[in-house]
Formats: C-alpha cells, sequence, structure tokens
C-alpha cells in the first residue's frame, strides 16, 4: 500500500519512519520550501533561535520522548552529549513596582525535586508534591503507547473528569508552589482553570520526570529525522503544497499539489491544522458537522515572541517565569502584555562567541485581521513596535541580568500564519482543555487519518504519539509498538 504523509513537521516524520519500519511504500509532501518549518527554528547574527522547541520533558535515558527517539530511530543522529539539563526558574514580584523577585525553582530531574522544594517549601510541601507527581506519572503509565508494559485499551482522548484545579485544591500545596505547578500551563497555551489533569500530566507533568535541553534545538531533532528518513529510503518532496484530497466511493485515491501534479495513495496521514481540510476537501466528503466542528473548535493562547541577544550566560540552562503577583487569580495567571504585569517565560540558546540568544515569550490578546495581509498596516506594525519595546523594558526590570539585551526580531501571530504552513496564529495550535471535544483520529473517509498536535496531545512528544497512533489505525497497534516495547526492554 502507498502512503502519503501531508506535512514534514516532527509529526510526519514519525508517521513515515514508522510506516517505513512496516515496509510500507510512504512519501512525506511539504509545501514550504524545507522540512520540518516550525521545528528547525532560524538562524541570526550565526546564532541559533529555536521556534518549535525549547526544552523536552523525559529526554533523560529510559525517559519516554527519549524512548519514541530511539524507537525512531532518530537517536542513532544524536550525541549522547546533546541534552543536557534544564531547570525552571519562577521569579515572584516581592514589591509594589516588581523590580525586586523572589525566587524559586524546580530541578531538572526527578531525584532531586522534592529536596530542592523541602529546602524552599518545607518537608510537608515535599511530600504532597510527591503524591501529586505520583499522580501523574500513574496517568502517563495508563496507555500502551506511554507505557509500553501497559494492557490497558487504547484510549484516544483522555479522561476530562478530573480538573487540574480541583487535583491542585486536594494537593494542598502552598500557592506558590500550586502557581509554580500551573505555570507550565503555558507551555502548552492552556489557561490553568480550564487544564485537565490527564493532560497536563502528559505535557507539563512529564517535566517532573525531567527536563532537558539539546544542543542545536529543533534543527537537531530535524537534521536527526530526515537522516532516519534517508536511511529509510522515504522521499521528503518540498515546494508540494497539497490542494485537494481526492477521494471516490468514500475512499481516499489520492491528492493534487498546487503544480497541478495529481499523485495517487491508498491512504493519507494529514498532520496539518484541521481547518484546513475545509479548503482541500469536497463539502460533501464529510458530514456538515464535522466541518461546523473543526471552525468551532477553540484555539490555544496568542502570543508575541522577542527574539534578542545577550553576553550574559547567567540563564543558560534555565527556563525562566516572570510571573505575575501572587494577587492574581488562577483565571488569569496567562496574563496577557496588555496587563501591568503580564507572564513571561525566556528561554536561552547556546551561545557562541560570548553572545547567547534569548526567546522572550508573553500572551497577547490583541485582535488581529483573519488572514494574513501583505504589506502591514500601518497600525499594526506601530503596535508590533510599541508591543515589543513594552515586553523587552518589563522583561529588563524583572530581570537585570539581561539589561543588555538587544533585540534582533519579533513575531506575532501574523507572523505565525505567514510563515507556518496553516497555522492560525495561536501559539500550540488547537486547545487541549476541559471545554473541548477532541477531534478523533480516524474520520468518515476511509484511508483518510488526522495526527499531530491539534488531534492528541501537543508538543514533541505529542506529535509522535498522535503519529504513533494513527499508524496504528491505519496499519497494526502492535506493529507500531513492537519497536517501542524493545527499546524499553534495553533500558
Amino acid at each position: 500500500m502507498s502512503t502519503l504523509v501531508i506535512g514534514s513537521g516532527i509529526t510526519g516524520m514519525a508517521a513515515a519512519l514508522l510506516l517505513a519500519q512496516q515496509g510500507e511504500e510512504t512519501t512525506i509532501l511539504e509545501a514550504a520550501p524545507s522540512p520540518a518549518p516550525l521545528l528547525r527554528g532560524f538562524e541570526r547574527d550565526n546564532l541559533h533561535f529555536d521556534t518549535g522547541f525549547h526544552c523536552g520533558a523525559g529526554l533523560r535515558q529510559g525517559g519516554l520522548l527519549r524512548l519514541w527517539l530511539q524507537t525512531l530511530g532518530m537517536m542513532d543522529f544524536i550525541s549522547d552529549d546533546a541534552c543536557y539539563p534544564m531547570q525552571e526558574e519562577f521569579h515572584f514580584p516581592s514589591d509594589g513596582d516588581g523590580t525586586v523577585s523572589d525566587v524559586a525553582h524546580f530541578p531538572a530531574t526527578l531525584d532531586d525535586l522534592f529536596p530542592t522544594v523541602s529546602a524552599q517549601f518545607g518537608t510537608q510541601a515535599a511530600n504532597n508534591l510527591k503524591q501529586l507527581v505520583q499522580d501523574m506519572l500513574g496517568v502517563i503509565r495508563h496507555s500502551p503507547y506511554t507505557n509500553p508494559h501497559s494492557d490497558a485499551e487504547l484510549q484516544f482522548s483522555f479522561s476530562r473528569a478530573s480538573r487540574l484545579h480541583d487535583v491542585l485544591i486536594r494537593a494542598q500545596l502552598p500557592p506558590r508552589l500550586t502557581r509554580m505547578v500551573q505555570a507550565r500551563c503555558s507551555l502548552y497555551g492552556v489557561a490553568p482553570h480550564m487544564a485537565g489533569f490527564h493532560e497536563f500530566s502528559l505535557v507539563g507533568g512529564l517535566y517532573f520526570d525531567s527536563s532537558h535541553g539539546l544542543h542545536g534545538g529543533g534543527t537537531t531533532l530535524r537534521d536527526a529525522a530526515l537522516a532516519a528518513l534517508k536511511r529509510a529510503n522515504v522521499p521528503v518532496r518540498c515546494h508540494a503544497r497539497v490542494t485537494h484530497i481526492r477521494h471516490s466511493n468514500n475512499r481516499i485515491e489520492g491528492v493534487e499539489l498546487s503544480n497541478g501534479e495529481s499523485i495517487s495513495c491508498t491512504r493519507c496521514i494529514f498532520t496539518g491544522h484541521p481547518g484546513q481540510l475545509i479548503h482541500i476537501l469536497d463539502k460533501g466528503a464529510l458530514r456538515p458537522a464535522f466541518f461546523r466542528h473543526i471552525t468551532e473548535m477553540r484555539e490555544t493562547m496568542q502570543a508575541l515572541l522577542v527574539f534578542g541577544i545577550t553576553r550574559n550566560p547567567a540563564l543558560q540552562g534555565k527556563t525562566v517565569f516572570l510571573m505575575p503577583p501572587d494577587t492574581v487569580d488562577e483565571q488569569n495567571l496567562l496574563a496577557p502584555l496588555e496587563q501591568p504585569a503580564p507572564l513571561v517565560y525566556l528561554i536561552c540558546g547556546d551561545g557562541l562567541n560570548g553572545h547567547f540568544p534569548i526567546t522572550l515569550i508573553s500572551p497577547t490578546q490583541q485582535s488581529f485581521p483573519a488572514d494574513s495581509p501583505t504589506p502591514r498596516s500601518d497600525a499594526y506594525l506601530r503596535w508590533k513596535r510599541a508591543a515589543t519595546a513594552r515586553l523587552v523594558q518589563y522583561a529588563r526590570s524583572r530581570l537585570p541580568e539581561i539589561n543588555d539585551l538587544r533585540v534582533l526580531d519579533a513575531a506575532s501571530p501574523l507572523s505565525l500564519r505567514q510563515w507556518i504552513t496553516g497555522s492560525t496564529g495561536s501559539l500550540y495550535g488547537l486547545a487541549h482543555d476541559i471545554e473541548t471535544l477532541p477531534l478523533f483520529p480516524v474520520i468518515r473517509l476511509k484511508g483518510l487519518f488526522l495526527a499531530g498536535q491539534h488531534i492528541l496531545l501537543p508538543g514533541i512528544l505529542g506529535g509522535i504519539i498522535s503519529a504513533a497512533v494513527a499508524v496504528g489505525l491505519a496499519t497494526s497497534h502492535d506493529s507500531v509498538l513492537q519497536g517501542f516495547r524493545q527499546w524499553t526492554r534495553n533500558v
């Protein structure tokens, strides 16, 4: 059988690698000029800036993300010393104007977590957090795609009976420790009061297991995936924008490209934003209710990203959260840039010749046009300049270590729409929260499967697991999980 994978992000490349392991004839189609446009990041002033990967949860030896990278064959092309520990640092304003901060942190590994928390918040708080983390790890062990020893029935969405908010109340953590846990919701763009405990456990909770950066960031992941694809003889065709998915008798037949080319296939795995399906499927291909559902689905937060350079190495090996005041309730914890004290998180990448790349990210409530107009309006350009200046000034006031920050560029939701095929401008695509009904990987059109962080879980691991589930539905779950189980036995 021949399968076309639409999209060359981590999900598309993972799906193609898993199909190739089963001897399936597979081709990846990518609209952009080069593979993995979001994952690879970009270069500026000889420094690498990540856009699709900043740090990974479960990258330690035997960690869940590393096991999947080994299953895909990608770790064969990533050196053993490429991973380095990343601790999380939380700055709480301790005076009225926020110029003085109280600092707390989570370490990079589970072994160090409880002594660290005990030293900051006391033994009882550490014991309560220990139980909470055990509950999170229990969620992670629930699925055969996250625990190869699990015999549980495969589920395509996790139970939404437990809200993160309710679980944290029962955990009885000190208020600031609770807020440190909740802040991880920003890593997948869902407000804490909207977060489900199961989804949080598999995204934010997994960072308790381990948190690591990767030298070279997303470029290292992309290059490893491309090397594995080359070894598996899987072609990646760029400048191959799919404009139509052909079908007959409710079954996939092939796709048409923007250059007029038609390619036949028996299966297709679509990894883009589901909203694109409205434009590339015939109206009668799926029920009107399905199209209506994907247009009404909630999106994650929008954000302004600022990319700059500092000479201060103090932030290397850290993810830094500039927290809003303690008076802000959890519903507003993802405080946007438009508020006096917004939430900002910063990541520092690999340095070169004493210069270090810094990325600042803050939510924004600014309204943007429905499309991505070119050229940009004067009003938009004024807003972007003012918002960038405000974000930098605020970050400098809260974090004196970056007083020398020199801004190179900034990206708004309009930037994401322009440079990432299928993007709607939200930072993490479709939301995974308690009010959003998730999409099923299989739809009525036979041979068409949906995958990507929009479908099951966000992030690198979410994209890989989503790809694995889609391939398992297309072929055999046992075949997909065989390699995953084998690597676990080798740990």
